[in-house]
């Protein structure tokens, strides 16, 4: 069960708001607005980042209806404009999943290929694609999938040491 990055408590399967970058529990999206079942909610939620969410609680507002159509009409004219999906992520959400998979001493190859590949699960929208998923079967599916992710960063990180580790012995050699 997930838990929501903005009050700590749990999310169930289907009860959460899921966002750009992220979900938070549907106390946190009452908060701002959200309702269940309003396709306003839903379609500003999977626009909106934690951080936008973060600041509309700190600040007591509520979600903006046209939220979704004015970041897809920006997402657009970065198109327009030439810019690479490396563009379209927010630094921030960045540097704090790196944080949390404990990958901020990685070699910088490393660190940018990482860098690469979060870029495009943020630009791709993982988080919204979980969103339209309508059965279990197909939550427990992306469940797996996300796990599976993790472990993979773990995994990029084990072998970032090894590396390490072996430069320091041919060094000494």
């Amino acid at each position: 069960m997930a838990e929501c990055p903005i009050d700590g408590s749990k999310i169930g399967f289907i009860g959460g708001w899921v966002l750009k970058d992220g979900e938070i529990c549907a106390n946190c999206g009452k908060k701002v607005g959200f309702q269940k079942g309003d396709s306003a909610s839903e379609a500003a939620a999977h626009s909106y980042t934690l951080n936008e969410v973060r600041q509309l609680m700190n600040n007591h507002a509520t979600f903006d209806p046209n939220h979704a159509k004015q970041v897809i009409q920006k997402d657009v004219k970065r198109a327009q404009n030439g810019d690479t999906e490396e563009d379209f992520i927010d630094e921030k959400f960045l540097k704090d999943y790196i944080k949390r998979f404990n990958m901020e001493n990685l070699d910088s190859d490393t660190q940018d290929a990482v860098n690469k590949i979060i870029s495009k699960m943020s630009s791709f929208g993982y988080a919204r694609v979980v969103a339209t998923l309508n059965s279990v079967l197909e939550r427990y599916q992306i469940t797996l999938n996300q796990t599976q992710i993790e472990q993979n960063w773990v995994l990029i990180k084990q072998q970032d040491e090894t590396n390490k580790l072996l430069r320091q012995l041919v060094e000494k050699k």
